[in-house]
């Protein structure tokens, strides 16, 4: 697949007042040689200690641990830059256990609690190297983790190779993925969803391109008591509503757009539009396992309009 971008309109200064540069200012290594996590976490903290300001990602590889984002810093990443996994289970903190593969998980880029006014935007890539971590060290990752935050948006990046779920927005509101592209192997590493929005309300995903074995776009609802991931997020169960995907494209060998599928509380309001959906094993499915006993009172409504869909084998609704 060639995923091919327009021309940026929005690039910031590599240096200057209110620029991070994590190479320059901080010293990262843009090698991939050695880890740059220190120097990258250090320039958002300097920019959210300022009271806002952009982190700048030279072009280059940048191997990294754990990363936090804190209110009020953008993150650009520049065409050609990589911040890639250092795929050593060591480097990162241990967020989560997932029962149905048993193995530990992190979260390799994640908000801080309460956070608002985040932005990752650019050309470069965020890799997971969650294939070789998954299957070398037994370790997963979700690449990216907007967590109880607000106001967080991505633009125009591209996120590859999670060992699970890679982006999964949880219980956050006013979020936006835009012009945006999400590769996960196609043929192993189930469990590798490429977008999972769960509990959050006024999202918007639009202009995007999702590659996945498992689920493209999934919509979710849980519990604590029931759900091993969400052992450790901050806050209650929530509500989730007014959730619109436009204009997307999905390549799953499971489920390109689920909703149904998990759901502990109420979901209102999801949409679908535009969606091009090459290969796919269904389009949408609903099981008993994740599900409460009254589940078809907890979707309220969910619309999809102008579906476009070449499709090998079979198509199911639910």
């Amino acid at each position: 697949m060639i995923a091919a971008d327009a021309l940026e309109t929005n690039v910031p200064a590599s240096s200057g007042t209110g620029i991070y540069n994590v190479k320059t200012g901080y010293g990262a290594d843009s090698t991939g040689a050695t880890l740059a996590t220190t120097a990258i976490q250090n320039a958002i903290n300097a920019a959210n200690a300022a009271g806002g300001g952009i982190v700048y990602v030279p072009a280059g590889v940048y191997k990294s641990g754990n990363i936090v984002l804190k209110s009020n810093v953008s993150v650009y990443l520049e065409g050609s830059s990589v911040i890639r996994g250092s795929g050593n289970p060591s480097d990162y903190t241990t967020h989560f256990h997932k029962n149905s593969l048993n193995k530990d998980g992190t979260w390799f880029i994640y908000t801080e609690t309460n956070a608002n006014n985040i932005k990752i935007y650019g050309r470069g890539t965020i890799d997971g190297n969650g294939h070789y971590m998954r299957n070398t060290n037994n370790y997963l990752n979700n690449i990216l983790v907007p967590l109880q935050c607000s106001n967080f948006t991505v633009d125009g990046i591209t996120i590859r190779d999670s060992g699970g779920w890679a982006t999964i927005v949880t219980r956050s509101n006013n979020v936006t993925f835009q012009n945006t592209k999400h590769f996960n192997n196609n043929e192993l590493d189930y469990e590798n969803d490429a977008i999972d929005i769960q509990e959050s309300q006024n999202v918007l995903i639009k202009h995007t391109v999702a590659v996945s074995e498992d689920d493209t776009y999934s919509f979710k609802t849980w519990d604590v008591a029931t759900t091993d991931i969400a052992a450790n997020w901050p806050g209650t169960p929530e509500n989730q509503s007014n959730v619109v995907v436009d204009d997307a494209l999905a390549w799953s060998r499971c489920g390109a757009f689920k909703v149904g599928d998990g759901v502990k509380q109420l979901q209102d309001g999801i949409v679908v539009k535009l969606l091009c959906i090459p290969v796919l094993a269904r389009f949408s499915g609903r099981s008993s396992l994740w599900n409460s006993s009254s589940t078809e009172h907890r979707i309220r409504q969910y619309r999809c309009r102008r579906l476009l869909a070449k499709i090998r084998g079979s198509l199911q609704m639910a």
